[in-house]
């Protein structure tokens, strides 16, 4: 959780930056904690993993969130994908 009364010369250089991400995506800090941000561009002309392809790809709003956090109710992958992967095995 984020304590608002801790004087900003004593937090750490990683607490500053997770309470700025909270705040610049309007993320509850009592209930979540930034662990990881990805930022996206364009790939590598010649980049490997260009061409490979995923056995399940989660919709795009259920992991982009624009402006502010806003989970969505599952994390959990559809069973049919989590069988086609077993089978792939």
């Amino acid at each position: 959780t984020r304590d608002s009364s801790a004087s900003p010369s004593s937090e750490s250089t990683s607490t500053r930056r997770a309470r700025g991400v909270l705040d610049a995506f309007d993320v509850d800090g009592d209930q979540y904690e930034p662990v990881l941000l990805v930022t996206l561009g364009y790939p590598a002309e010649e980049a490997a993993d260009v061409e490979n392809e995923r056995k399940y790809r989660r919709p795009v709003d259920e992991i982009v969130h624009y402006d502010e956090f806003d989970p969505v109710e599952s994390t959990e992958l559809p069973e049919d994908a989590v069988a086609e992967a077993a089978a792939d095995d």
